[in-house]
């Protein structure tokens, strides 16, 4: 369960993008989180507006899995800017080459494919 509710979120956001040119640390001290959560939220808002502060699910299929991490590679995206663009609650992947592999491991997720060729 998130500690923080959408209504809270937005207004993190909200003053962010007011335009008063305060730095997410700032924006971070004024609500009492942390500045990569401040980065976090107003990425996923400006990727997916108000559907980014909705309840998501923490269940993906292998499929689904996959492509992210291809993806991610593909891209050469941060954990962040990748579940940002997929609308994923769990940023914490890692993805790492060898012999052909790709493979992701966090708390929720682990998923090994061979590349195509």
């Amino acid at each position: 369960m998130s500690r923080h509710n959408a209504r809270f979120k937005r207004s993190v956001v909200r003053d962010f993008l007011s335009g008063k040119g305060c730095s997410s640390r700032e924006v971070a001290d004024r609500h009492g989180v942390d500045h990569g959560t401040v980065r976090k939220w107003v990425a996923a808002w400006q990727a997916h507006g108000e559907a980014a502060f909705r309840k998501k699910s923490s269940h993906y299929d292998a499929r689904f899995r996959l492509k992210v991490l291809q993806f991610m590679q593909t891209k050469t995206l941060s954990y962040r800017e990748t579940a940002a663009v997929f609308d994923i609650r769990n940023p914490t992947l890692s993805v790492s080459g060898n012999a052909g592999m790709i493979r992701a491991e966090s708390r929720h997720w682990s998923v090994a494919a061979e590349d195509d060729p």
